[in-house]
């Protein structure tokens, strides 16, 4: 395909990226969103997550949510519980059949509908389907990380509110800064591209 013809009005538009191939072998998912407005009135939210194994990166994937989407309804407003819960079943739902280890996250409704039996109200149940089909959750382990710390707390490890810190968790945040970024450009200059 040239570059003219992939150039079009949705060129901008992050939808999904990933850093390379999928990894065979790591011992940690972490995922995180955010939303692009305020909760409740968004109607795009952001998401990534990395893999990490020997306290390095291997694999990074980000994206956007927007009602429509991932068989979301078509009028939903974005919730962060919702697009961190995206974000943590889309790592889930690309690790390798039988794949175990530890599975990060700040949110702990994400964390609780996921390992915790916490409910599922206004989440896609196709999201469970798709994301659980591979891990092997009875040998996996939950950690419910405290987000946005300080450099000091990054030191320590303890968050503000005592659970654990991490600067992959730190990373997936940026990413979604970065997707939101990204988001606002293709906003701000989609009508200079061409349609098709």
């Amino acid at each position: 395909m040239s570059q003219e013809s992939s150039y079009t009005k949705d060129w901008l538009l992050p939808v999904c990226r990933s850093n390379s191939t999928l990894p065979d072998d790591f011992d940690a998912v972490y995922a995180d969103a955010g939303l692009i407005g305020g909760n409740g009135k968004a109607t795009v939210g952001t998401w990534a997550f990395c893999y990490v194994k020997d306290n390095k990166i291997v694999y990074v994937e980000s994206g956007i949510i927007k009602a429509g989407m991932y068989q979301m309804p078509t009028d939903r407003k974005m919730e962060n519980d919702i697009c961190e819960t995206f974000a943590l079943l889309r790592a889930l739902s690309r690790v390798p059949t039988g794949w175990h280890g530890r599975v990060h996250s700040d949110n702990k409704n994400a964390i609780g509908r996921v390992f915790w039996e916490y409910k599922r109200d206004g989440i896609p149940e196709s999201w469970f389907q798709y994301g659980l089909a591979k891990i092997d959750l009875a040998q996996s382990v939950a950690v419910h990380l405290d987000g946005h710390p300080t450099p000091e707390q990054l030191e320590t490890g303890d968050g503000k509110r005592g659970n654990p810190v991490s600067i992959f968790n730190c990373f997936c945040d940026d990413e979604c800064n970065n997707v939101r970024s990204r988001y606002e450009q293709w906003e701000r200059y989609r009508d200079l591209l061409p349609a098709e």
